[in-house]
């Protein structure tokens, strides 16, 4: 199967039905091109039907990956229709009864006899498979140059509302984008080939992690993916976000939108440099002066910051649907490949609903659906419940303490929760290590791989999480295993 980004001229150099079949009437072009393109495009859309009629077994097969939009013949779109119609009645689709079908829709004989003529040559699979790309490829392209003449007219019409443009353009724009990533029934050979090429070069929308660690126990975070991290107040949820963030943009030059519900975008960046250049927030925040190292590293952490493809959004009071909104459009303006939501509580919705457990289910699944629409990873924070402090000296957290409900838990792809024993005043860990400047990062959800928990730096002066080359443990087996969920276990009061 050849790769779907070569252009439709490219595609078309291989050799498709010789003979074009004269129409009834005219071929309405999708765009203007030469002469032989748009007869390509005409023998194309007559072998697909012809296959079709003479075999009528095919149908089935194809009707999950054709639609009458895709034929640019008017008369092609009506024998295509009908053929839905005849299969939704439950009849077989036979020539003679789509004939009688086409003439009770005031078809003209003219119209009835050119199925005669139309070709009943066999289709391989590769073959309907090009067929139907082509016919794709040629439907986008004809509806961005509807859109270009829709949204020209209406850029010179002022009593036209400014939204109306923004409206259309994101009406054709989501048709598209569901289009192109429509999921269709594929042959296994054509997935395997997918795979050795996704294994021999990674996708370029994966984001790795700012841990080698977190790299090798989970991988780096894939398109379609919702990551969730959870824990207490005072954790460092927000700093591990960031940290992910300064990784995703000025390590691997990949544009990040971080939406802040909590804190404003004037506090994220103060943060975002003091961690950029491992100074004192206290310092910066207070606007206390630096000696001249200091200074010098945070005029060299300006620079580097001011340059990020960082996009930062401090609204909170968007709706889930809002949000939906802004982060399609920055997809499509900005080629986001990450985004951040700090925190998962505090987003909104424009529904009531009789519990917080429900609301939060349905912003849950909607910022999964919206990251498998975007083919983009989304992380989000999420705050634990008290039960966390209750259980005495074991403050690891679980996944049932998951704060209002069980579908984080669910519709996450993974969870990772943010420990630091230190803040409970416990100066060693399990193992006899101190705790001091350590935090631990538990892999407690993991949909490709195992559970895990990776030791790690917190520097708190600066608010950054960093990477524990000196632990062994980061780089072999779990260093405890990680307990079960128990749902509502524990909640609160």
């Amino acid at each position: 199967m050849r790769s779907h980004k070569q252009s439709l001229s490219s595609i078309l150099c291989i050799s498709f039905v010789n003979t074009t079949v004269k129409m009834p009437h005219t071929f309405t072009a999708p765009f203007n091109n030469t002469m032989h393109l748009l007869q390509e495009i005409l023998s194309i859309e007559q072998a697909l039907i012809g296959y079709v009629i003479y075999h009528p077994d095919s149908f089935l097969q194809l009707s999950v990956e054709i639609q009458p939009a895709l034929f640019q013949e008017p008369f092609h779109q009506v024998i295509i229709q009908t053929m839905f119609e005849i299969d939704q009645s439950g009849s077989a689709l036979d020539v003679h009864i789509l004939k009688q079908k086409l003439r009770n829709k005031a078809c003209s004989e003219i119209e009835i006899g050119y199925i005669n003529q139309l070709p009943n040559e066999l289709l391989n699979d590769e073959r309907k498979e090009v067929y139907v790309y082509i016919l794709k490829e040629a439907h986008e392209r004809k509806q961005f140059e509807l859109l270009g003449n829709q949204l020209l007219a209406y850029s010179y019409d002022y009593a036209t509302p400014i939204d109306e443009l923004y409206k259309e353009t994101e009406k054709t724009l989501s048709y598209l984008a569901k289009l192109k990533n429509q999921s269709y029934i594929k042959r296994m050979s054509s997935l395997m080939n997918g795979w050795v090429k996704d294994f021999l070069k990674p996708d370029e929308n994966c984001v790795p992690w700012f841990s080698a660690a977190m790299n090798m126990k989970l991988g780096a975070m894939a398109p379609g993916d919702m990551l969730v991290v959870g824990g207490r107040p005072g954790m460092g949820k927000s700093a591990f976000m960031l940290s992910q963030t300064l990784h995703a943009a000025i390590e691997c030059k990949q544009a990040v939108l971080f939406v802040s519900m909590e804190l404003s975008a004037d506090a994220v960046m103060k943060r975002l440099l003091a961690q950029l250049g491992k100074l004192s927030l206290s310092k910066i925040i207070k606007n206390e002066a630096f000696n001249e190292t200091e200074n010098q590293t945070l005029a060299a952490s300006y620079n580097r910051l001011k340059e990020a493809p960082i996009y930062l959004l401090d609204n909170s009071r968007l709706s889930i649907f809002e949000l939906r909104s802004i982060f399609k459009q920055y997809k499509l303006s900005h080629d986001i490949k990450l985004i951040m939501i700090d925190y998962l509580q505090l987003v909104q919705t424009s529904k009531r609903f009789s519990t917080r457990e429900q609301e939060i289910s349905m912003i849950t699944k909607t910022l999964k659906l919206i990251a498998r629409e975007l083919n983009i990873p989304i992380m989000v924070s999420s705050q634990l419940s008290r039960s966390v402090e209750r259980r005495g000296f074991n403050v690891t957290p679980l996944l049932s303490d998951l704060r209002e409900g069980g579908s984080i838990e669910q519709d996450a792809d993974k969870v990772i929760f943010l420990n630091r024993p230190e803040y409970y005043a416990l100066n060693e860990f399990e193992d006899g290590t101190s705790t001091k400047g350590k935090a631990d990062v538990i892999i407690a959800k993991n949909r490709t791989g195992p559970q895990a928990s990776i030791r790690m730096n917190f520097r708190k002066e600066c608010m950054l999480f960093e990477e524990d080359n000196t632990y062994a443990s980061n780089y072999g087996k779990p260093l405890f295993e990680v307990p079960a969920s128990r749902m509502n276990e524990f909640d609160d009061v």
